[in-house]
């Protein structure tokens, strides 16, 4: 009714949380995000929400923890974006259903990081260690799974996906879960060939 689908068409990416379809909106092509409500995989994610302040007095049953979650993912979204970070569009959230800016073109999603050979790997590491800086001391976030899993490689450049899980820096696993992030990116970059040190990033 809010007119932000007008189609859904074939199947992005197929995962244990969400399936994630290409559509059509008002605002071109859009990735429809679509949550399981039937499985116990949210158990796991109860870590990234307890704690955080944005989520205190939640309810524990599994269908409110999905769409606890779903539109956790959009917040976060907004606050990265609002510094200029790299993440696609929000443009919508309803119960389990999320949408937003299709990262790709005609024929296929942007490849991940994991999946492309990058001419440049300095240049992506400050890209993507900038990423964390400004996510930490601007948008007051801890991405919490920064992986080459979570960022795809679109137009030239890094952009990242999946904040689902991101937490405000209150949480008190915060910082544990920043020197994750750092330690992650860091082992992708050595394996590039690039002499850096986690303590370096940090």
């Amino acid at each position: 009714k809010k007119g932000i689908i007008d189609t859904i068409e074939w199947p992005i990416a197929r995962g244990k949380e969400a399936h994630v379809f290409r559509g059509e909106g008002e605002n071109g092509p859009i990735a429809v995000k679509i949550f399981h409500t039937g499985n116990a995989v949210f158990k796991n994610l109860m870590q990234y929400i307890e704690g955080d302040p944005r989520f205190e007095g939640l309810k524990r049953k599994h269908r409110d923890l999905v769409t606890i979650w779903v539109r956790k993912e959009h917040r976060n979204l907004l606050r990265m974006q609002r510094e200029g970070l790299r993440v696609p569009e929000p443009f919508g959230v309803f119960k389990n259903i999320l949408v937003m800016e299709y990262i790709g073109n005609e024929e296929r999603p942007s490849p991940k990081l994991r999946e492309v050979d990058v001419d440049d790997p300095l240049m992506a590491y400050n890209i993507l260690l900038h990423f964390l800086a400004v996510c930490w001391q601007k948008s007051r976030l801890v991405h919490a799974d920064f992986s080459p899993y979570n960022i795809l490689w679109h137009e030239g450049a890094p952009l990242v996906i999946d904040v689902g899980q991101a937490v405000a820096i209150q949480h008190p696993r915060s910082r544990e879960f920043l020197v994750r992030d750092i330690e992650r990116l860091v082992d992708w970059a050595k394996a590039q060939g690039l002499e850096v040190s986690t303590a370096e990033a940090l």
